[in-house]
Formats: structure tokens, sequence, C-alpha cells
């Protein structure tokens, strides 16, 4: 699908007046004017506090890309020694349950918020995304983002707004964000920051903006 998909893709963006990504990182032949971000929903209630044990939230699918039972695998080698009471919540289509990861299921769009608040940390370790909602949801609720590197967390954790860290330290940076509450306050203020740009009305603006902009260059081509 993806093979048929790209080449379309690019001949959209050369035909339209104005084409935007949403986000950085496009490969080359993208005729672009910049990006356009995606518009979010802050929580409309009080946020509930943190969970007594440390606790690593994951939204994504068990195989594949996103990589749950990758993580799962990192957490019980790399991440329980060090911290013996941390738990895993698995928000995903299957998983395998251990006495500190339990799966969730499929939530409730409330009890996906709540989780997402409650959590320490929320870790999506994908090997690709194009932008990575679960990383703003994060943001949103107060909640610091760990990643792996791809297109979508690069874009999205720039400037210290999560951390990205290689395979090999995935284990190390979920250690100290757990152990570290000064680290979790500094993540938590930089992705609140980083957050306020996918806010509808900014994303409202941003898109009224190009609008105006792709009819008034139309004008010009038209003559």
């Amino acid at each position: 699908m993806q093979s048929m998909l790209f080449p379309l893709e690019l001949l959209a963006s050369r035909l339209a007046t104005s084409s935007f990504a949403i986000a950085d990182g496009m490969p080359a032949g993208y005729r672009l004017m910049g990006e356009l971000p995606l518009g979010f929903t802050p929580p409309r209630v009080a946020l509930p506090p943190k969970s007594e044990a440390p606790s690593v939230l994951f939204v994504g699918t068990w195989e594949g890309r996103k990589r749950g039972a990758w993580l799962a695998e990192r957490f019980a080698q790399e991440v329980l020694p060090a911290v013996p009471a941390a738990q895993l919540w698995m928000v995903s289509d299957r998983c395998e349950e251990t006495k500190n990861v339990r799966w969730m299921g499929r939530p409730s769009d409330a009890e996906l918020s709540r989780l997402f608040a409650r959590a320490w940390a929320m870790c999506l370790p994908s090997t690709y995304e194009g932008f990575g909602m679960p990383y703003v949801e994060a943001m949103l609720h107060g909640t610091p983002v760990v990643a792996t590197p791809n297109v979508g967390s690069n874009y999205l954790l720039s400037g210290g707004a999560g951390l990205i860290a290689s395979d090999d330290a995935l284990g190390d940076a979920l250690t100290r964000v757990l152990t570290m509450p000064r680290l979790r306050r500094d993540l938590t203020e930089s992705g609140a920051r980083r957050a306020d740009r996918f806010l509808w009305d900014n994303a409202a603006r941003a898109h009224e903006t190009a609008y105006l902009a792709a009819v008034d260059r139309w004008r010009d081509i038209k003559g």
C-alpha cells in the first residue's frame, strides 16, 4: 500500500497550490511550504494524582513498529532490576501480563485520559511515527515522554520536550525518569510548553493563515 501511496502523495504535493506537512522530516521530493499543526483538546476535568507505584504507560500495538512486546522485554530486563515496584501499563491489542506488566485492553476515552494523567511516564518506542499523537496526549496530561528516534518523536520532543533514547539506552532513560523527581518536573514543564502549539485555537489560526496564503498564491498564478 505504501508503494502506491508515496508516488500519489508526491504528485498531489506538486499539483496543489500549497502543500504542508504535519511534521518536519518528510522525504525529499515533496513541494512543501511548511508545517501545519494538528489540533488537540486539553483535558476538561481536573487531572487525578499520579499513581502510588512508579508507572510507565504504553499506547500502541504489541507487535509491529509500535514495539509493545519489545518495550515489555526492556522493562523486565533493564527497568525492574533498578525500580522493582515499577509497573508497565499496556494499552494494546494484546499483552503477556506479569506481576508488573498490566494489560488495559480497550479503555474508554475517559479511562485512557486517566491513564495518561496517572502515569509517571509515557513510552512509545516506535520505529516510525509520521507524527505521534500519544506523545502530545501525554504532554497535555502532564506526563513526561520517553521515545526512540523517529520522524514524529524527533519533531514533537525537540527542545527538551521529552527524552529521545537509542534502543540501547531506553531502559536507562526510563529508569532515570522514574527515579528522578526533578527530571520528571522539568520534562513535564517543557512538554506542556511544546504541547501548546497543538491546541485547537493555535492549530485553527495556522490553518486559516495557510488557506489565505494559498488563495493569494492561486490568484498570482492565474494572473
